[in-house]
């Protein structure tokens, strides 16, 4: 008996999973908006956010890891077989509820020394017992969510990308709802958004799991068993955890660097929200729609199709990105001062994190263009050419970071993951070629790319030239948003225009031409 399979259709697909992280952002903005008014940079806003990084970290190790890259194309395999398919993703599942349980116990057990880790930083001020008792009661966390990635990768390796896309609206929306009851009640807002995670974390789990219930495809646990399916996938898994852990250990170096100056950590973590909205919203969605897509027509041997939409998934990322990276590198002040310059908030704030988001700016194409090419080789079963390229990549960062400190003080880590992403994404594209994905198979990919940063820098020289004359006129009261979002708006039709001068909207609509 076969699975209800859904169609894996590029563009729509990015569209479906674009949309709801887009809707997830925006709710994000408005959390970070308010964490921002109500705490500021001070002790408490430092303490959430190195607390509510100790679980993230363990996510992306194992989450967004191992069971996105190794479990997707496994599940792939199986897809013409229910029985088959439920079995080994029940297997699965059950190893991982034993694993995260092991791992939720321990972090309990020495979360000081996990902090010390982190932020070391933070020794001796109020700072680490505050940190200390918040990761206590975040870290249950990592278990609710992790669960919950493990039956998103059942429902996306069938093409059913709405609610995995859609569920993390109900972390923001949570936490929404915590800081505004808080702050108007008198109650402990550290605590109060500190509970709400594990909660927030709950209701995403269980939205998850209530999807593959409706459409039949609830694994059943049982005791896990090491078969031979289970060894091949610790394999696959392997190289991909590890290659998480090398991401976090790039993190790691960021926020250690970060805890030895005062407000860095909330400075650099408001500028990589920012920057995350983009990303997240082009970077993530391909990603997501493109590893079951291509790990479908690797395994129906359909390399002319792999290329085709690897090729459109460059151009419809650069269309896109390309245009939000200028705007990011050319107004970072005006965008931080009006998400964020209110209440405890102040101009230096500003001043700091807009820096921050210029350098991270610089980097934002890279990180998409990852999206594009780990999939290629995660597709492939191939977990771990991407693991080394990840492990050259951490080296240079920490390398970087730590030499340009005396220079740079807490930007040097993103300078660092800046440098070090587009190093990464060079030798990814650069390995690419033992699938035959060389860029130039289509001889007007240049030159589309070329249009693209045309019409962005084009757009970007009519930002520079209006951002200072609405900073210096529009600058109270509501007419300084209205200001703001008409500059942006009208920078959007004048790209809009351009590439359809261009012609650019017939590559994103039917693809490419030899």
């Amino acid at each position: 008996m076969r699975l209800k399979q859904k169609k894996i259709s590029l563009l729509p697909s990015m569209l479906t999973v674009g949309f709801w992280t887009l809707a997830s952002r925006i709710f994000g903005f408005v959390r970070d908006i308010m964490m921002a008014s109500f705490l500021g940079s001070t002790a408490v806003a430092e303490a959430f956010i190195v607390a509510f990084a100790l679980p993230n970290m363990f996510r992306r190790f194992f989450a967004e890891g191992a069971l996105n890259t190794a479990l997707i194309p496994m599940l792939s395999d199986r897809l013409k077989n229910i029985h088959e398919f439920k079995k080994f993703s029940g297997n699965i599942i059950s190893w991982l509820i034993i694993l995260l349980l092991t791992l939720v116990l321990t972090a309990e057990i020495f979360m000081p020394q996990l902090v010390t880790i982190i932020a070391s930083g933070f020794k001796n001020s109020e700072k680490f017992k505050m940190c200390v008792d918040y990761g206590r009661i975040m870290f249950p966390y990592i278990f609710l969510i992790s669960l919950g990635s493990a039956y998103a990768a059942i429902l996306n390796s069938l093409g059913y990308f709405k609610m995995t896309a859609a569920a993390p609206i109900l972390l923001n929306i949570t936490l929404i709802c915590a800081l505004f009851f808080s702050k108007y009640l008198n109650l402990d807002i550290g605590l109060s958004i500190t509970y709400s995670i594990p909660f927030a974390g709950l209701l995403q789990m269980l939205s998850i799991i209530l999807t593959c219930y409706i459409n039949g495809m609830m694994p059943r646990l049982y005791l896990p068993k090491l078969n031979s399916e289970t060894k091949k996938f610790l394999i696959l898994a392997g190289p991909a955890i590890l290659a998480g852990g090398v991401v976090q250990v790039n993190l790691l170096v960021g926020r250690q660097i970060a805890s030895f100056f005062d407000g860095a950590i909330a400075w650099l973590n408001y500028a990589d929200r920012v920057f995350q909205l983009p990303l997240g919203v082009i970077g993530i969605a391909l990603g997501i729609v493109l590893l079951p897509d291509l790990s479908r027509k690797f395994k129906s041997k359909d390399f002319i199709g792999v290329k085709q939409t690897t090729h459109q998934a460059i151009v419809t990322s650069l269309y896109l990105v390309l245009p939000s990276t200028i705007a990011l590198m050319v107004i970072p002040h005006s965008i931080i001062r009006i998400l964020f310059e209110r209440g405890e908030f102040n101009f230096m704030d500003t001043h700091f994190t807009a820096q921050a988001l210029f350098i991270f700016a610089i980097g934002l194409p890279s990180f998409v263009l990852q999206k594009i090419f780990s999939p290629v080789f995660f597709a492939n079963n191939n977990t771990k050419t991407p693991f080394r390229i990840a492990l050259v990549s951490m080296l240079a960062n920490i390398f970087i970071a730590i030499a340009l400190i005396p220079v740079c003080g807490f930007l040097a880590t993103a300078v660092g993951t800046t440098i070090s992403s587009w190093l990464m994404v060079c030798l990814l594209i650069y390995r690419s070629s033992q699938y035959e994905l060389k860029l130039e198979m289509y001889h007007n990919l240049f030159h589309i790319i070329l249009k693209i940063s045309a019409c962005s820098l084009l757009m970007g020289l009519y930002l520079y030239q209006i951002d200072p004359l609405i900073a210096e006129n529009f600058s109270e009261g509501l007419i300084k948003y209205l200001a703001f979002i008409f500059m942006i708006s009208t920078a959007l039709l004048i790209y809009l225009f351009l590439t359809y001068l261009f012609g650019l909207n017939k590559f994103l609509r039917f693809g490419f031409t030899k």
